[in-house]
């Protein structure tokens, strides 16, 4: 009698030495989300850092609206700003309207540019170890949400391919 082992017929799958589609699939896109989630921290994290300082009242010495041209023909916009504060009795002066310079190709430029008008009242976050370091804003806007949010599902993805890889092959060699 003749007997068929598993994997002797042609037909049958057989089984694959390596690295599967789906654990190299989970490595890549886990890799690249795991990018995209660390940057995205660290710029919240400057934004956590400066909601810490303590703050002082100044004065907004000067504000612009700032046009780029992209590679790609867009434009985007960036408000600049420079602002004068004192701490301890020594005046400084500080030019970051948040610890992340963001450029929109919207209408933020323009409202950043009226919230802080030339001669008018700020509140400035200022770091108490570094006086001269300071910032106006410190809540984090919804870009720096994005690319950390973005980087977390892709990572969650690439651990579920990954995983689902690991499940169906039988572990590493599968």
């Amino acid at each position: 009698m003749y007997e068929v082992q598993p994997g002797s017929h042609p037909s049958s799958p057989q089984r694959r030495s390596g690295v599967s589609g789906s654990k190299l699939f989970g490595c890549i896109f886990g890799g690249v989300g795991s990018i995209f989630a660390i940057l995205g921290f660290a710029f919240l994290w400057q934004y956590w850092r400066a909601s810490d300082w303590p703050t002082v009242p100044g004065t907004v010495m000067a504000s612009r609206v700032e046009s780029r041209r992209g590679s790609k023909g867009g434009t985007t916009h960036l408000c600049k700003v420079e602002y004068r504060y004192v701490v301890n009795g020594q005046p400084f002066v500080g030019n970051k309207l948040e610890p992340m310079e963001v450029s929109s190709s919207g209408r933020g430029a323009y409202e950043d540019q009226q919230e802080f008008p030339p001669g008018g009242a700020c509140l400035v976050h200022y770091n108490p170890a570094k006086p001269d370091e300071s910032v106006l804003r410190v809540k984090a806007g919804w870009f720096q949400w994005l690319f950390a949010g973005i980087g977390m599902i892709c990572v969650a993805i690439g651990v579920g391919a990954f995983a689902a890889g690991w499940y169906k092959g039988g572990g590493p060699q599968g």
